[in-house]
This record gives C-alpha cells, structure tokens and sequence, in this order.
C-alpha cells in the first residue's frame, strides 16, 4: 500500500511540474518519429554495405574460378597436342597390316600366339 501511495504522489508531482499540452504531445512525437526513422536508415545503409560485402566476395570467387578454370584448359590443351604428335607417330591399320603379312608369314604366326596364350586353341576338323 506504501508502494501504490509513493506512485500516486509521483505522478502527480510530474503533472504538476511539466503541464501536458497539444504542442508538448506533438513534439514528443516528433522526437520518436526522427528517431525512428534515423534507426530505419541506418538500418538500410547496414543492409546496403553487407550487400555490398557480398556482392565484391563474390566477384572475387568468380574471378578466382575463371582463373583456375583458364589454367586446366591450358593444360588439357597442351595434353591434346602430345597426344596428336604421339598418335600422328603410330602406324596406320593398313602398314601395319603390310608388315605383317609382307613378312613371310608372321601374321598367321601371330594369330596363333595370341590364340594359344589367350587359352584357345584352334580346333582341327576331322
């Protein structure tokens, strides 16, 4: 009961003191208003800079992959070129198929090699 007595005595002690007028109420509101829209734009200029974070980290990791990506293209480059110099040094079928038949007969001696170590062998009919 002390408690509730103290409160009423306060409140009438602030009334008494500092008067509630239309003017006094709009410049109040006034205050909270100016204050509440400075918070809403720092709030957006925040939103901006993080977006702005955001978007540079991201030029950042897309340039830094256009690299990477430009140096392993390189590289299967250079591999598709030794391997066309290497491919351009094999025989076609057709020399090799001249050399093994244009030398006495080591292609039917081949076949039969590779028969035998296959594990077939050529079946003789009766």
């Amino acid at each position: 009961m002390k408690i509730i007595l103290s409160a009423i005595l306060l409140s009438t002690s602030v009334l008494a003191q500092a008067p509630v007028t239309s003017d006094a109420v709009e410049a109040r509101l006034l205050d909270k208003i100016e204050a509440l829209e400075k918070r809403v734009e720092d709030n957006i200029q925040a939103q901006k800079d993080i977006v702005a974070i955001a978007l540079a980290a991201q030029k950042e990791a897309v340039l830094k992959a256009e690299a990477s990506m430009n140096i392993r293209l390189e590289g299967m480059n250079e591999f598709r070129l030794q391997m066309k110099d290497q491919v351009s040094q094999y025989p076609t079928r057709q020399e090799l198929w001249g050399y093994l038949t244009g030398a006495g007969g080591v292609a039917a001696g081949l076949g039969y090699t590779l028969a035998k170590k296959g594990g077939r062998e050529e079946k003789k009919k009766p």
